[in-house]
């Protein structure tokens, strides 16, 4: 059990660098990709759907950090679920954002 414990830390550790590569494989094929201020300027201003799920897919993202972290720290299996469900949301909300910013600007 602590090994697995140990090996979700690791993961959730490395899964917060965005520097560290451009794509992330953690959930399987899907890839994030990290923008570069010129990219976040072509983002602003494509609509307010995908104004409002950005907002909110970077909001439960800090949530999902800032779980991950107690759970780590506090070595509580609980902050763990609650990273996890906050950083699926996060992730239906940020691709919401991709979709609305393609395709009702």
């Amino acid at each position: 059990m602590k090994k697995l414990l140990l090996a979700s830390v690791a993961a959730l550790a490395l899964s917060a660098m965005p520097a560290a590569a451009d794509t992330s494989k953690i959930f399987g094929n899907a890839s994030a990709k990290v923008l570069t201020p010129e990219m976040n300027k072509k983002v602003v201003g494509k609509g307010y759907y995908a104004d409002y799920y950005g907002y909110y897919g970077y909001v439960y993202s800090y949530y999902a950090n800032y779980y991950a972290y107690y759970g780590y720290v506090y070595a509580n299996a609980n902050y763990y679920y609650n990273a996890y469900y906050y950083s699926y949301y996060a992730t239906q909300y940020l691709y919401n954002a991709y979709y609305y910013q393609y395709y009702n600007s």
